[in-house]
């Protein structure tokens, strides 16, 4: 848990309560899952997760799962939790991305 800790903090993630993401994500279209993640509320999060143990790694209509959305809008928390529920680490998206490079390139839209 520390080298993600670590990781996030070299990638350059900030809780700085809930900032707005860089990379626009239309709220309305994510599902429950993806939308708790996006706005970095992970007791919401921990709530939907204990209920629905695989939709870990469900995907919205672009292929992404939580831990990319997660990335995207730079919530340290919720990707912490993410990886304590075992998601996928090296899955991909539509464009062939992973959670790394979506987190890479929310940090230089910022």
């Amino acid at each position: 848990m520390k080298k993600v800790i670590k990781f996030m903090s070299w990638v350059g993630f900030r809780n700085l309560e809930r900032p707005e993401p860089p990379y626009i994500i239309d709220k309305s279209e994510l599902p429950k899952l993806h939308r708790a993640a996006y706005l970095g509320y992970d007791e919401k999060l921990r709530k939907l997760l204990s209920r629905k143990k695989n939709a870990i790694d469900s995907r919205d209509k672009n292929d992404r799962t939580p831990l990319h959305v997660a990335c995207i809008s730079g919530c340290p928390a919720v990707v912490a939790l993410l990886i304590q529920f075992n998601c996928d680490l090296n899955a991909r998206d539509k464009e062939r991305t992973t959670a790394l490079i979506r987190a890479v390139q929310s940090l230089n839209k910022r």
